[in-house]
């Protein structure tokens, strides 16, 4: 499958409900060519998107008075955000602290102008990291990203948290195996709120898991891994379900605005999903373990 071109053409995504354009003015020298996983949110909205990203050939400049936000140099890719009075910069380097791409962003997280370097930059690095601010956008939609994997088992949600390594990939792969659950993400779960019901939404960003489709669905439960050589599934309170989620928030600790939304999203979810910790092992039995306990909600 050949992914989607957007030279002289915008390209409309609708990633759960935030609409979404990728454009390029004539002067962008970069042919950014959006990942094959893009085709399976394309869209015919191509008028007032949430969300305008625009790749130019123009420079963006950091003016010495920009107040800086963060400067996060873990990672594969460090980062860094400044704030003007008019908008946010995200500037990503490479380890050898060449920019590889910069973002100007509104204020209101709503218009995205991207200038890329051409010797530097790949798509999919580019990419990857327009996730990251579509997160912080997406917060403004009271939508929330979660480092998670989620299925669709029976017409039921879960969403599965945990740390990288902790097996969320693993475990729903075995529900995909032994359930014939369908994996909608490996990695990352868009979250949102419509008429009282929470769900869980597709999105192209997809970690190292491969596993993405473009669906929604309603959340049934939501499980905390940790790896252990037995399986259990216990509840846990309202105050250690918060106290969890949070950090499996994509949410910039930087803006106390978006963080303050991110944790009023995450009370709302625990108070009103089910919340597990789950105990498991790779194995049919920690499918079976919390089967048990989704047939009894």
């Amino acid at each position: 499958m050949t992914a989607t071109k957007m030279r002289n053409k915008p390209v409309s995504l609708k990633i759960g409900n935030i609409s979404m354009v990728l454009s390029e003015t004539e002067n962008n020298n970069y042919d950014f060519t959006p990942p094959v996983s893009c085709n399976a949110f394309l869209s015919d909205e191509h008028k007032s998107p949430d969300i305008l990203c625009t790749f130019t050939g123009e420079k963006i400049l950091v003016n010495k008075g920009d107040k800086v936000l963060t400067n996060n140099k873990s990672g594969f890719f460090p980062y860094k955000v400044t704030s003007s009075d008019k908008a946010y910069v995200w500037e990503v380097q490479n380890q050898k602290n060449q920019s590889i791409i910069i973002c100007e962003i509104s204020k209101n997280w709503n218009v995205w102008k991207v200038n890329t370097n051409n010797e530097y930059t790949k798509f999919t690095d580019c990419f990857y990291d327009l996730g990251n601010i579509f997160a912080c956008a997406a917060l403004q939609q009271n939508m929330l990203m979660l480092h998670c994997a989620v299925i669709e088992w029976n017409g039921k949600g879960i969403v599965i948290c945990g740390k990288s390594g902790d097996g969320k990939t693993t475990q729903a792969r075995l529900w995909r195996d032994l359930e014939n659950a369908l994996i909608i993400n490996g990695d990352r779960g868009l979250c949102g709120k419509e008429n009282e019901q929470w769900f869980a939404y597709g999105s192209p960003w997809f970690g190292s898991s491969g596993e993405y489709v473009n669906r929604r669905v309603p959340i049934s439960c939501i499980a905390f891994l940790q790896k252990s050589h037995y399986n259990r599934v216990v509840p846990v309170s309202f105050f250690n379900g918060v106290k969890a989620l949070i950090p499996r928030t994509f949410a910039p600790i930087w803006s106390s605005d978006l963080t303050s939304k991110a944790i009023d999203l995450c009370e709302q979810m625990v108070n009103d999903i089910p919340v597990f910790s789950m105990e498991c092992t790779p194995t049919a039995d920690a499918v079976v373990t919390l089967k048990n306990i989704l047939c009894k909600l």
